[in-house]
């Protein structure tokens, strides 16, 4: 889908950038972020078991164009073409990104604060 695909291209070049340390982010803030994620992600997985469960759709009648409306509603969610499991894997993939974007640009700025007063501690203050 293409607004998975810009979705997925905006968070792999934050990535990048949390990576490059280009990307900085409180501790407190990531963490927050982090939680939110594991919520999320937790969410699309039930929903995902819930959906399993629409693979056999009954009650539609026992006409032909029952049946297929059963069969179409049911590839709809598990499946078939752009089917409701698939779309939830791809946000958990997203939201993980995320996630795992925001703990990266915090560890990055937490180095970079020890680095600094490692280096601020070795300086001589009578000098």
């Amino acid at each position: 889908m293409p607004e998975t695909d810009d979705t997925m291209h905006l968070w792999q070049r934050l990535a990048r950038e949390a990576a490059d340390g280009r990307l900085r982010l409180e501790e407190g803030v990531a963490n927050e972020v982090s939680s939110a994620c594991q919520d999320l992600i937790a969410g699309y997985r039930r929903l995902i078991y819930d959906a399993g469960n629409l693979q056999l759709i009954r009650g539609l009648g026992d006409i032909e164009s029952g049946l297929q409306l059963a069969a179409k509603l049911s590839r709809k969610a598990v499946g078939g073409h752009d089917a409701l499991i698939d779309r939830l894997e791809e946000h958990i993939t997203i939201v993980t990104m995320i996630q795992q974007t925001v703990t990266t640009a915090a560890a990055k700025i937490q180095v970079e604060e020890d680095l600094l007063t490692s280096h601020l501690s070795s300086v001589d203050p009578t000098r």
